[in-house]
């Protein structure tokens, strides 16, 4: 048995959809069977909690590095949004954890967006965005802080043929979403509204599918992820996390979506406090 096999996960449908998640409240246990399928990208959201969550388990130097990146690499992720990540931080070791992590996942390449610059503590927080495939250009947008919260940053990764974002909005409330949301818009309106290239951007919402949020984000994305529960990893019982499409004339498919409950290698609920989703999309 292949070690994407092993996987035992909570899963959609494995049929062929046409922009549009499939099979979202299905929560059987499948997998996604032996290997992606030709073309098929895998397009991964993640918040890993700095890589700290388990000292018990994970303890420093070492922490979930290899845990995090073993499991990646057992279900093949192409592209994936790392959510909260430290940069020079004391609570981490000082480590630089994008350059650390690129390289646990064997030379990757990515774009780190420092929210908090400096964190209180002193270094960087924020967020990531990591590939197999290098990309052709890379950015960061700051997002819009709220009245007592933090700052929120956007990453963005573009290739030949398609663009990936990758976010974390505001968590202590949703008043300061429609601004973060606003910007992400208007990123995409200036630079890629006359691309007609898919544009899918990943990472926890902090926001429920029935929330204001996402309604809000449905006036331009399409939610293509699983909407299982993410959060809290142990035992889970809301959706923070998600994986969205934008509404032009791009042309994909989505394969199957997946909330990922246990590994062959990796226990899930030790690594972090977020359970892992994934979107297989075809391009056309």
């Amino acid at each position: 048995m292949s070690a994407i096999q092993k996987l035992a996960l909570f899963a959609c449908t494995a049929g062929l959809c046409l922009n549009t998640a499939c099979g979202k409240d299905d929560d059987g246990p499948k997998t996604p069977g032996d290997g992606k399928g030709e073309g098929v990208i895998r397009l991964v959201t993640y918040n890993v909690a700095t890589f700290r969550y388990d000292a018990e388990n994970f303890p420093a130097p070492d922490r979930a590095y290899a845990a995090i990146g073993n499991f990646l690499k057992e279900i093949e992720a192409d592209v994936v949004c790392v959510n909260e990540i430290d940069d020079g931080v004391p609570r981490t070791d000082g480590i630089d954890q994008p350059k650390h992590f690129a390289e646990v996942m064997g030379g990757w390449d990515y774009i780190f967006g420092p929210a908090l610059d400096p964190h209180p503590t002193g270094g960087r927080y924020g967020e990531a965005a990591f590939s197999r495939k290098k990309a052709i250009a890379k950015d960061y947008v700051f997002l819009p802080q709220g009245v007592g919260t933090e700052r929120r940053v956007m990453c963005v990764l573009e290739f030949d043929d398609f663009v990936f974002l990758a976010t974390h909005l505001e968590h202590s409330n949703g008043a300061a979403h429609p601004g973060q949301i606003a910007v992400i818009n208007d990123y995409v309106d200036n630079h890629y509204a006359n691309s007609a290239k898919p544009i899918f951007l990943a990472g926890d919402m902090n926001a429920r599918p029935e929330s204001e949020t996402i309604a809000l984000y449905q006036q331009k994305w399409k939610v293509i992820s699983a909407t299982q529960q993410t959060f809290p990893a142990n035992k889970p019982d809301r959706c923070l996390d998600y994986i969205l499409a934008y509404k032009n004339d791009a042309k994909y498919q989505v394969v199957q979506s997946q909330v990922v409950r246990l590994s062959g290698s990796v226990k899930l609920n030790l690594v972090s406090d977020h359970l892992p989703v994934f979107t297989d999309i075809k391009l056309q």
